[in-house]
């Protein structure tokens, strides 16, 4: 494994934060991304990997050598930060050249393997361009050209889009996974964005209070959360609490009781029921059995432009629903599939 945290701590000094018991690795090619709240351990993590946090026990290995208490410039490890931390008087190409520089390659060889980098970030016809005429999106292509430039170890990426507009955030992650696939590198991307890192990692991390809740491929965290607040933190979702009904895999929730399937949760087993906005149907659906089939009034509804997004208030629940669908209802049809229980809290 080209990245392997193993039984790593780290704790504040004079606090009760940190990490704590963090046992992760990350594949030679793979996209990993760690998300949480602020505070939550993501970017501790992402310092004790480049070298500037040392844990308080535990290990940091990169490609098999132990680098726990190794300097940071000896890691081989390319790093774009949020800043991108380009030097405003070099040009884009001196930029990218200057690990090389610091590494001892000749003048000639530096400027060919600069351009080549920014050609791979479709930047080589801006060459000679200093930092502050260039877009925020280039300026961040030429900060990752810089990063794998000397063919590092890994790829560490520190919220890089974050300083961006929302339309050039979803291009320029685009960019980001092409040019990681195409150097075949192992990344660690900390991020608060869970749209990016649902969109172009290979597994998340979810953190919370300096440990790793959950580790998943997007679709594993988005559809079976571990617990309510992992279900909570990733998208939207309409959490109840519920109770296993005495009739076969039914439960009983706020709005009424749902058919679903219940699993091993034996009857009368407090739970939560979790139902994400999209899989919800307005209207009757005819060629599903009579179930899960609510009715409600609309307590608010947003156009959002690619979407409506409604809540219907359902008895004692309300139901968040999001729809293409721009014609009035009130029924709703909740499919028994799109159901996820999870345990009570």
């Amino acid at each position: 494994m080209p990245i392997h945290f193993k039984n790593v701590n780290f704790h504040y000094p004079n606090s009760a934060n940190g990490v704590f018991d963090i046992n992760l690795e990350i594949k030679d090619g793979e996209f990993l991304a760690v998300i949480g709240p602020s505070g939550s351990g993501k970017s501790t993590l992402l310092k004790m990997l480049s070298g500037f946090a040392t844990p308080t026990s535990g290990s940091v290995i990169l490609d098999g050598q132990d680098i726990t208490r190794m300097p940071p410039e000896k890691r081989q490890l390319g790093i774009v930060f949020q800043s991108y931390g380009l030097f405003p008087h070099m040009s884009a190409r001196d930029n990218v050249a200057y690990p090389l520089k610091i590494r001892g390659i000749n003048k000639e060889q530096r400027q060919a393997m600069a351009l080549e980098a920014l050609d791979r970030v479709s930047l080589k016809n801006w060459a000679h361009n200093m930092p502050l005429s260039l877009s925020g999106g280039q300026q961040q292509r030429v900060a990752l050209a810089r990063a794998l430039v000397f063919s590092p170890k890994a790829l560490l990426l520190d919220e890089p889009l974050s300083a961006l507009d929302a339309a050039l955030r979803v291009e320029m992650r685009d960019e980001i996974l092409r040019v990681q696939r195409s150097a075949n590198i192992a990344t660690l991307h900390v991020t608060h964005d869970q749209e990016e890192a649902l969109s172009i990692a290979d597994r998340i991390a979810i953190m919370q209070a300096g440990r790793i809740i959950q580790l998943g491929s997007p679709k594993e965290l988005y559809d079976n959360p571990v617990n309510r607040w992992v279900a909570s933190f990733i998208g939207q979702a309409n959490l109840w609490d519920g109770k296993i009904s005495k009739q076969n895999n039914h439960v009983e929730t706020p709005a009424g009781i749902l058919c679903c399937d219940t699993g091993n949760y034996p009857p009368g087993t407090p739970v939560t029921v979790m139902i994400r906005p999209e899989s919800i149907v307005p209207g009757i659906k005819q060629e599903q059995p009579q179930n899960n089939i609510l009715q409600g009034t609309i307590h608010a509804d947003r156009f959002l432009g690619s979407a409506r997004r409604i809540d219907l208030q359902i008895k004692q629940a309300l139901l968040r629903i999001d729809t293409l669908s721009r014609e009035p209802f009130e029924h709703v049809t909740i499919p028994a599939a799109s159901i996820k229980l999870l345990p009570a809290e």
